[in-house]
């Protein structure tokens, strides 16, 4: 896995995708986004819906550090995926 890297202040957009056991994209009844951030801070967000089983959350942190997320879909498919991302220090050069 990639853990990609964004500066603090910067809009960070999460994905996810959900699929059945064929693989084919499908919808959970319900989605959450829930972020960890670096303090501890757990905090929850609904999702916004780019296609059939395409999910996303635009996000903007605010601190430093490492950060971890998990889409969590219910209802008609239950199931999970989970990251993480690092946030910089802004500097100038």
């Amino acid at each position: 896995m990639t853990i990609n890297s964004y500066l603090v202040g910067n809009e960070v957009q999460l994905n996810a995708s959900f699929t059945n056991s064929s693989g084919a994209l499908v919808d959970p009844t319900t989605i959450t986004v829930q972020i960890q951030d670096p303090s501890g801070n757990l905090s929850s967000y609904a999702a916004s819906k780019t296609s059939v089983g395409v999910y996303y959350y635009t996000y903007t942190p605010s601190l430093t550090g490492a950060y971890f997320y998990v889409f969590t879909g219910s209802g008609a498919v239950v199931a999970a995926a989970q990251g993480q991302f690092n946030v910089l220090p802004q500097s100038i050069v």
